[in-house]
């Protein structure tokens, strides 16, 4: 599980330990002490992989505004979910298209 370093407590690391899920909450430097160079070399590690997915979630709010639910109920708020993100997939395959010619 990825999260930024705003997950980053005691507490969200306890639960993934207990759910056996392996810890990619990124090291957050507190007032008295800096993060040491593994510390910044595992968050740049993070960092990499959490801004690919990021994108995504990106495009859709800045393209298709997807910030709030234009509906009240939620299988149309699901349904528009999926149209959205298929938009996405589709931007993606034709910007993927036109840079291979």
């Amino acid at each position: 599980m990825l999260a930024d370093k705003g997950y980053a407590s005691t507490k969200n690391r306890e639960l993934l330990n207990n759910q056996n899920l392996k810890d990619g909450i990124m090291n957050k430097a507190s007032r008295n002490k800096a993060l040491d160079h593994y510390e910044m070399k595992r968050n740049k590690i993070i960092k990499k992989t959490r801004w690919v997915i990021e994108q995504s979630f990106g495009t859709l709010k800045r393209l298709f505004l997807f910030t709030k639910a234009k509906y009240f109920s939620a299988e149309k708020v699901l349904t528009q979910a999926y149209l959205k993100v298929i938009c996405v997939n589709l931007l993606k395959a034709s910007n993927k298209i036109s840079h291979d010619f």
